[in-house]
């Protein structure tokens, strides 16, 4: 098909084109148009694949993660965590094996957030994603993050550390995120030093 060759090229925005020309009936069909758009750097295909999930009431809770993936990766926190909220509603209904991967984004997300409102929920779903998935390393390195960000001693962000490190250590969590979580540390240890 055109439009897989066109994305093994790369060409995410020709595979885009070439399937605003088809005339979508099934959910194959609707399947692959989404796929392509989420696999899109730009914002507006993100939001295309938002109206077509919303005109078609579609409740699949992968397309929610990815969603909340992207327009978190982007800056945009509100909407990431708009959009893990929903996921997580569809993948409690429809899809509970997803459930862990929902807790420990949104867990993440409201922890870089950094508002106190959201600290209980944030230590909540860092928990259970843990528990549902211990040998899961970006469930440990979350959890770090969640600590880093609302602990209240010098000990408990310095417990996200040491998780942090032991992430780090896996080889799975990119240095970047392990330094965005050090440097986090350094400015909350020093903010309750004075």
């Amino acid at each position: 098909m055109e439009v897989k060759q066109l994305l093994s090229e790369g060409k995410v925005e020709g595979a885009i084109a070439a399937l605003d020309h088809i005339y979508i009936r099934d959910q194959t069909r609707t399947d692959e148009e989404l796929a392509v758009l989420l696999l899109s750097k730009d914002e507006k295909d993100w939001n295309k694949a938002l109206s077509i999930i919303t005109e078609q009431d579609i409740r699949e809770p992968k397309y929610f993660l990815t969603l909340a993936y992207r327009f978190w990766s982007a800056g945009q926190l509100p909407r990431a965590i708009e959009m893990g909220e929903k996921g997580l509603r569809w993948a409690k209904e429809n899809d509970p094996a997803m459930v862990p991967k929902f807790t420990n984004s949104l867990a993440y997300y409201y922890a870089d957030g950094d508002k106190p409102e959201h600290e209980a929920i944030a230590r909540q779903y860092a928990r259970e994603a843990r528990v549902a998935q211990p040998d899961e390393i970006k469930a440990m390195d979350t959890e770090a993050f969640v600590l880093v960000s609302y602990g209240k001693t010098r000990e408990e962000i310095l417990q996200g550390v040491k998780l942090a490190e032991q992430a780090r250590d896996s080889g799975v969590i990119p240095f970047e995120a392990f330094a965005k979580t050090i440097t986090k540390a350094n400015r909350r240890i020093q903010t309750l030093e004075r």
